[in-house]
């Protein structure tokens, strides 16, 4: 009798162990995981020829911060941007 209420304890304990570790993981490794969509990257914001290196910070489509990483280059006058203007233009997404 006592050891059939010692084995029934250690079961319960068992299956209480092991319940706690499949929500411990499944709420802190998947999910975080997957809802994190924020990246950053540089880009050089242009105005005729002088142009400035900046960090973008996004969150998805989302811009989040953008300050100047360099000072000003400043190309020859005759300088055009290659970039097409979407991509002169677009920031996230």
């Amino acid at each position: 009798m006592k050891k059939t209420r010692i084995l029934i304890l250690v079961m319960i304990l068992l299956v209480l162990t092991g319940v706690f570790l499949v929500r411990l993981l499944s709420e802190n490794v998947t999910g975080a995981a997957i809802s994190n969509s924020r990246y950053s990257y540089t880009k050089a914001i242009c105005e005729g020829n002088s142009c400035v290196d900046y960090e973008v910070v996004c969150n998805g489509d989302e811009l989040v911060d953008m300050k100047p990483v360099t000072g000003a280059v400043i190309f020859p006058s005759d300088w055009k941007d290659p970039r097409d203007e979407e991509m002169k233009n677009k920031l996230c997404g």
